[in-house]
């Protein structure tokens, strides 16, 4: 599994911008899940019942989210300047 794999909503597949725990503790991006629970009442990644639609943000992820992009972000700022030689 690559690094960036536990931050990427298991809907969208994109890196989550708000993320959000489910009833279950399954992680998704806020927008992908809310638009999922419209139509659904169950987990969109188990398929379990979910007992509640209720969303709980999770700042540890997104915290680890920043951190992780602002990293790259160094990186790419380090390896650039090679690049363009």
């Amino acid at each position: 599994m690559k690094e960036e794999d536990k931050y990427l909503c298991p809907i969208t597949r994109q890196i989550m911008v708000e993320p959000v725990v489910d009833a279950l503790g399954n992680t998704y991006d806020k927008e992908a899940i809310s638009e999922w629970l419209k139509t659904n009442d169950t987990s969109q990644k188990t398929k379990e019942q979910l007992p509640n639609k209720n969303l709980t943000p999770t700042n540890n992820i997104k915290a680890e989210i920043t951190e992780y992009k602002e990293e790259k972000i160094k990186k790419g700022l380090v390896i650039l300047p090679k690049l363009l030689k």
